[in-house]
């Protein structure tokens, strides 16, 4: 099996990330860690700073491991809150990878997110959540942008031609979010709705896909074209723009459900468009943590705020609803800090050179 390969049983099991992260929790470690990424980027802040920087960083990590191992050991009504914190929390220790500064301002305390209050006949399909200027959302964006052009982080990777401000007030409707989550294809399918991703088994793949989406178009690819209603060429300039077939760092793809066979000739991948306009899919990409965080903050706001709608959508094991939410926290605690760990990983690589 290949290294990058990353198998989901095993992720389930919480001491397989709480190991690869715990040392993150030390503030002198976290010192060393933060040092190198400043280095790396370019930054000369005073030790003081760094120092400054590693307590927080340390205590944010703290916070999600808190958060995640909470959720784990209540019931699906109460887990959205303590799932969202913990990637909050997550996502402000990234942003403090990526600037010794970073949480100085009232900015950084906001969620970066919002959702309209809720009046008459509820439809939870229906709602949607606006990304806003300032705030974690787009900090933890933006950094995962800055980060990835010097480390490879497996699920994270960030592409921006344009600054983030032009996501600003974006509005991401919740089912074209659902729909964004590849192992969630087949529930969506019974609320008539096909998945924004779709799996390509491509052979010799570093030929193929630059040069046969445009001038031979793939049926997967038309019908993720016809899926997520936009026209093939935007598709087809979206996909070329993002999709690495050296790295493949493309969206979801590097999630690493991709699997390379032994004679590494042979490579199934699974590509998805995120819920954007077409003029906002020719800058920037979106990686499907940013979707967990957009769903669970979503989530969160209607268990805290809106008890009657949060009720009515949980209240049934055997709902649509109930299941895709089911999965939805099972991926958050399994998924985001592997991905995280990643990021420490190649640090610590760094390091060592």
């Amino acid at each position: 099996m290949p290294s990058d390969y990353v198998d989901f049983d095993v992720l389930a099991n919480v001491s397989s990330w709480r190991q690869a992260i715990r040392r993150v929790e030390s503030p002198p470690y976290a010192v060393r860690i933060l040092t190198t990424a400043y280095q790396q980027l370019g930054f000369t802040p005073p030790k003081s700073s760094i120092i400054e920087a590693s307590f927080a960083m340390s205590s944010a990590v703290a916070q999600m491991h808190a958060y995640y191992v909470a959720a784990q050991s209540v019931t699906l009504s109460s887990r959205p809150i303590l799932l969202y914190y913990g990637m909050l929390h997550l996502a402000k220790a990234i942003a403090i990878i990526a600037n010794p500064y970073y949480g100085d301002t009232l900015e950084s305390q906001k969620h970066g997110l919002s959702i309209r209050r809720k009046k008459g006949r509820y439809e939870y399909f229906k709602d949607r959540v606006f990304i806003q200027k300032n705030g974690v959302f787009l900090d933890w964006y933006t950094s995962l942008h800055m980060l990835t052009k010097i480390w490879t982080i497996p699920g994270m990777a960030v592409h921006a031609r344009a600054s983030t401000d032009n996501l600003a007030h974006a509005s991401l409707p919740v089912l074209e979010l659902w729909r964004c989550l590849p192992d969630l294809a087949p529930l969506i399918s019974l609320l008539g709705k096909n998945s924004r991703c779709t799996n390509l088994n491509l052979t010799n793949i570093h030929n193929v896909f630059a040069e046969g989406i445009s001038s031979n178009p793939l049926p997967h690819v038309k019908r993720l074209a016809q899926d997520v209603g936009l026209t093939l060429d935007d598709i087809s300039q979206y996909l070329q723009q993002f999709y690495d077939p050296v790295t493949s760092i493309h969206g979801w793809s590097c999630i690493e459900r991709s699997h390379n066979s032994s004679q590494g000739t042979n490579t199934n991948v699974i590509i998805c468009v995120p819920p954007l306009s077409a003029s906002l899919l020719n800058d920037f990409s979106f990686p499907e943590p940013l979707v967990y965080f957009a769903l669970l903050f979503q989530l969160s706001m209607l268990q805290r705020y809106e008890p009657m709608e949060w009720v009515s959508l949980t209240n049934d094991p055997m709902s649509l609803e109930y299941m895709i939410i089911e999965v939805l926290g099972d991926n958050t605690l399994s998924l985001t800090p592997y991905l995280f760990s990643c990021l420490i990983k190649e640090i610590e690589q760094t390091m060592q050179k």
